[in-house]
C-alpha cells in the first residue's frame, strides 16, 4: 500500500507530509472556522437583538441551525478551496441550494421578529 505524500516548502526546506496528516490539519482547521464563525455570528445576533429586548437564549436552538447553515454556505462556497488537504471532489454547492439555505438560515435567525 503506497502513502500518498506531498512536498511543501517551509522556509526553502522540502518537507513531506502525508495525506491522512494534512487531512487532519484540516479537521483543525475546520474546527477553528467554526468558533470563530459561531463567535462572530452570535456577537452580532447580541447586537442586533439586545436594544430589542429579545432573549437569544430562548431561542438557541434555532439560531444555532441558522449560524451553522451560514458557515456550511460560507465554508462550501468559499473556505474549502484554500486548506491544506486538496480534493478533486471539492466543488461549490449549487446556486439554487446556497440560494435556499441562505434563505432558510435568514428566517431562522428572524424566527424572533416572525413569531
Amino acid at each position: 500500500m503506497e502513502i500518498y505524500k506531498w512536498i511543501i516548502k517551509l522556509k526553502g526546506v522540502d518537507v513531506i507530509l502525508a495525506k491522512p496528516f494534512l487531512f487532519l490539519l484540516e479537521l483543525v482547521r475546520i474546527v477553528i472556522f467554526l468558533a470563530i464563525g459561531f463567535g462572530v455570528l452570535g456577537w452580532v445576533e447580541q447586537l442586533i437583538y439586545a436594544p430589542i429586548k429579545i432573549q437569544i437564549e430562548d431561542y438557541f436552538s434555532v439560531y444555532l441551525i441558522g449560524n451553522l447553515l451560514i458557515l456550511f454556505v460560507f465554508y462550501r462556497n468559499v473556505f474549502q478551496f484554500g486548506g491544506w488537504f486538496k480534493s478533486t471532489q471539492n466543488k461549490k454547492l449549487p446556486r439554487t441550494l446556497t440560494a435556499l439555505l441562505s434563505l432558510l438560515a435568514v428566517l431562522l435567525i428572524a424566527s424572533p421578529f416572525i413569531a
